[in-house]
């Protein structure tokens, strides 16, 4: 962020200011000129006004038809109206006549004897409302009870339970838990959508086990080969231990570890290192290492990767 403001201010910091001043000055000469062709502009059409009458009568033409637009337009607004006031005959809101037009189809379906079939639709949708209503509930509770008992799984020691499934997870008996616990429920509860699930996507994670101790990383390490067939992750070297081997451990297939990092002065040994393995990607800030030593092996603070 600091090289990219340098970049931005540059060495003076009067320079952005005396640019912006240099700028507003040539504006204000920019405003005068169109100030002036304008009038310039205005005085070259008087004269072909006067110099030809077809253009004088034109120009009164057009002010005749805006003039008329106007007029329009005031009569359009007259449809827009919303009040109620007014009887049928001196009505002409679109949006209330169609109020009406339904308020008297209302009305003459009860005259003609079709109220019963009405009535027969609204029971219809009654029905239908109160199925949706019932199997949304069903599902949440059992998609609710599921995801408990990977939580328990995951955190057999912990007494951390979903009350509820709405906008989002509502615990019971409390208003949040810790970082460890709030992460280990929402792998829990995606755990448990994943499953029910027809189509498998990847799963894409930054920090999966970043704020948890070592016994809660190695299971959620443990479940997620079970997730989803493609898991893509982002990992600092802190967040290695108890994480990274519980994944592979529990892993069918092949894990791809790649090291990506920014070249600097306190990565000089690294980059010696890149250069000397094969598939090694090099740019003029940076390298991507296909290596699982060399992964296991890097070891840097966040705020310098």
């Amino acid at each position: 962020m600091k090289s990219s403001i340098h970049e931005a201010v540059g060495e003076s910091r009067t320079t952005p200011e005396e640019e912006l001043l240099e700028s507003i000055a040539a504006l204000e000469v920019s405003v005068g000129k169109e100030r002036d062709a304008q009038n310039e502009l205005d005085q070259l059409r008087l004269e072909v006004e006067q110099a030809d009458p077809a253009v004088k009568e034109a120009k009164e033409q057009i002010e005749r038809l805006r003039a008329r637009i106007s007029v329009i337009d005031q009569e359009l607004e007259k449809f827009k109206n919303k009040s109620e006031d007014e009887k049928d005959e001196r009505t002409f809101g679109i949006k209330v006549i169609e109020g009406r037009i339904s308020e008297a189809e209302l009305r003459l379906a009860e005259i003609t004897e079709t109220r019963d079939l009405r009535e027969k639709r609204d029971i219809l949708h009654g029905i239908i409302e109160g199925a949706y209503s019932k199997a949304r509930k069903g599902i949440l509770t059992e998609v609710r009870d599921d995801a408990n008992q990977r939580i328990h799984e995951l955190l057999p020691n912990n007494d951390i339970t979903i009350a509820e499934i709405d906008r989002c997870l509502k615990l019971k008996d409390q208003e949040a838990g810790s970082m460890g616990e709030t992460l280990s429920v929402a792998y829990a509860f995606l755990a448990t959508l994943f499953d029910r699930s027809e189509h498998q996507l990847p799963f894409v994670v930054d920090s999966p086990a970043g704020a948890i101790d070592l016994d809660v990383r190695r299971r959620i390490g443990e479940l997620i080969p079970t997730l989803t067939s493609q898991f893509i992750t982002f990992i600092i070297s802190t967040e290695r231990p108890g994480f990274v081997s519980s994944l592979k451990k529990s892993s069918s297939d092949e894990i791809q570890f790649l090291t990506i990092f920014r070249k600097g002065p306190r990565t000089k040994r690294y980059e010696d290192e890149a250069r000397k393995l094969d598939g090694t990607m090099e740019s003029s800030d940076g390298f991507v290492i296909a290596d699982e030593a060399f992964f296991d092996d890097f070891q840097m603070e966040s705020e310098e990767v």
